[in-house]
């Protein structure tokens, strides 16, 4: 089993059991430690993503299966992930992204910002 951190949440994928018990798997769910976040599955999907975690915080993860004969016991845990925010893109104080462009710099409304001595272009 893997798990990939993202922005409060991960990416959790396995590979299905050899044997399900003489029975189809019905589902599966994969739960974080700590906090118990869940996410549920069909018995033919082996990826899940478990949201609400809490950046900064590392989990590990287990995943249980189901099928008619009830669920089964919890896998072994995965690795330490520790989800964190995306940082945001630069801007230049006022909110405004900008990326630079020749000799100025494209503000929000995509005109290119030059020198004093240059009109403002599209």
């Amino acid at each position: 089993m893997t798990a990939s951190a993202g922005n409060a949440q991960a990416g959790v994928s396995w590979t299905a059991p050899a044997s399900n018990g003489g029975s189809v798997i019905t589902g599966y769910t994969a739960t974080s430690s700590p906090g118990g976040r869940t996410a549920a599955v069909s018995g033919t999907t082996t990826t899940a993503t478990v949201t609400g975690l809490t950046n900064g915080t590392a989990y590990t993860f287990t995943v249980t299966a189901a099928n008619a004969a009830g669920t089964g016991p919890a896998s072994a845990a995965s690795s330490s992930v520790t989800p964190a925010a995306v940082p945001a893109a630069p801007d230049g104080g006022d909110g405004l992204r900008r990326q630079r462009a020749g000799h100025g710099e494209l503000d929000g409304a995509g005109l290119e910002r030059r020198p004093a001595s240059s009109p403002p272009t599209r």
